[in-house]
């Protein structure tokens, strides 16, 4: 490594024609720049060239190798300019994850935005309701609910999800009056695979904790396969807020049982750079916090 930056010393020296105007450059003395060329010429065990008081001069060997010594010098500043057009205008395979309950109302707006301020990112979307490693699918953002496992992922936290109880217009008329816990507990459950897992389903009933087995009759790995049964009047299922927003407005779906939620949980989002985060990667990050603050207070 050394010889390259000696071979950038001379190209300097060649191309300004002075020892003192190299060192101008290279912020040099000019002894420290006549001592890298003496080391090269060592290493090289030829003269490169010749020196006077006035001016140098290049020997035979020194106009071939200048020609190498100029060639390595423009192909590092090409290297610099590139990494530093791309630091400020980002481009590339930018890979995010995150649950399906945050696809239309999270990243999807903050993913156009992104877009529209570095048009030359490459996006690649993986959605899906189980959590994947970054490391080995690549990703470099993941959107996280509830408690992380111990990693040495960077996160920050994005806001609160709550979840709600959901049925089809059509099943409304079969649920009767429900004022008694045990009777919420008695209805047909649409499970995702997550809420499959807890034995019992810790609700705030009128701001109450209170902790429920819930019958479940059906069983799913995804949101929207949940949000399907429950269109069929099969059963009640338990949604994320923000994801029920849009069949809720749609008249797809309706809350039910107001007084009932989930704990909030909290939501944060993942990446794996533990220095030098890249600026797309940052604003990525900010337009999502932008956005769950938006979401909470509209």
């Amino acid at each position: 490594m050394k010889n390259i930056y000696r071979m950038l010393v001379f190209a300097e020296v060649v191309q300004t024609g002075s020892f003192t105007r190299a060192a101008e450059s290279l912020g040099h003395t000019r002894s420290g720049v006549s001592q890298h060329i003496s080391l090269l010429e060592d290493e090289l065990g030829v003269r490169l060239m010749n020196r006077s008081t006035r001016r140098i001069s290049l020997t035979e060997e020194g106009r071939v190798f200048a020609r190498r010594c100029q060639s390595i010098k423009a192909l590092v500043n090409i290297s610099f300019e590139e990494i530093q057009s791309q630091a400020s205008s980002p481009e590339g395979p930018l890979v995010i994850t995150a649950p399906h309950a945050f696809e239309n109302q999270l990243v999807l707006p903050t993913l156009t935005q992104l877009y529209k301020l570095f048009p030359k990112i490459e996006p690649k979307l993986m959605i899906n309701d189980q959590r994947l490693d970054l490391l080995s699918h690549k990703i470099d953002i993941a959107i996280s609910v509830g408690t992380l496992p111990d990693s040495n992922y960077k996160a920050r936290k994005l806001g609160e999800l709550t979840e709600i109880f959901c049925v089809a217009p059509a099943k409304l008329e079969q649920l009767g009056k429900i004022n008694q816990p045990e009777q919420l507990a008695a209805l047909p459950h649409i499970a995702t695979s997550w809420q499959e897992k807890r034995k019992q389903q810790t609700l705030l009933w009128n701001g109450e904790k209170i902790k429920l087995k819930l019958q479940h009759r059906f069983r799913v790995n995804t949101l929207p396969s949940a949000v399907n049964i429950a269109e069929q009047a099969l059963g009640i299922a338990l949604l994320p807020d923000i994801y029920a927003k849009d069949f809720i407005k749609q008249g797809k779906l309706v809350q039910v049982f107001p007084y009932v939620s989930t704990e909030p949980r909290e939501v944060y989002c993942v990446h794996p750079y533990s220095q030098q985060v890249p600026l797309k990667v940052r604003t990525y990050i900010n337009l999502l916090i932008d956005r769950m603050n938006i979401d909470r207070n509209s």
